[in-house]
């Protein structure tokens, strides 16, 4: 972080005189690193929009935050650009901004079938919407299942916050609609003898008929 960031920080988000501790500097530079410096002043103008009575400067930074990554992301997904460079960068926005929403619908890779939404509880974990436990609530992904289903997704970013809603019985028609248009397999052709095999037992029967002759005319 450069001084000038720092400087703009601690203008931005500081109390009237513009004062911000050294770890809230930090701690906004690392929370904002998505932010160039040129856009922290729209910004600033955006976290008007989540202050309240009650509300502290850290949370309505903390609210603006993920509304703007959510809004930033949204303009590149479809780009074939990466928008998160790590696995833990995008965690770390699903748990927040999709907390207590659908995240996306699953394909191949994911560890799901199609028909399969997964949602982030209140709580930031993630659950089965197709498999409801005992409880009555959706079934939570143990920390295998999270951790190869957000692999996935980070290969897939494109993903997130793509839902399409279909049931069971509606993705096995599809696949049995599918599997009828496909082309019938190729009959199984008998294996053909080697040509040199052949040869090779012809002349060896004819030695042995040969061998067979000389001895009875012996």
């Amino acid at each position: 972080m450069t001084s000038k960031r720092a400087k703009l920080l601690a203008e931005l988000f500081g109390d009237s005189r513009g004062f911000l501790s050294q770890a809230k500097i930090l701690k906004f530079s690392q929370k904002l690193h998505f932010i160039p410096d040129d856009e922290l002043i729209n910004f600033a103008i955006f976290v008007d929009n989540f202050r309240g009575n009650f509300i502290s400067t850290d949370l309505a930074v903390h609210k603006a935050a993920i509304a703007w990554q959510k809004m930033a992301f949204e303009r590149v997904k479809n780009s074939g650009k990466s928008f998160f460079k790590g696995v833990n960068e995008l965690i770390a926005f699903c748990k927040e901004a999709y907390r207590g929403e659908g995240l996306c619908s699953c394909e191949k890779g994911s560890g799901f079938l199609p028909f399969v939404v997964i949602v982030v509880d209140d709580e930031g974990n993630l659950r089965n919407s197709a498999v409801v436990n005992e409880s009555g609530v959706f079934k939570r992904l143990d920390s295998s299942e999270s951790a190869k289903f957000y692999n996935w997704l980070f290969n897939n970013q494109h993903k997130i916050g793509d839902i399409k809603r279909i049931s069971r019985d509606e993705w096995e028609q599809n696949e049995l609609n599918e599997a009828r248009l496909l082309p019938p397999p190729p009959k199984s052709e008998k294996p053909r003898a080697d040509k040199k095999a052949i040869e090779a037992m012809i002349e060896k029967s004819y030695k042995r008929i040969k061998n067979d002759t000389k001895t009875r005319d012996f």
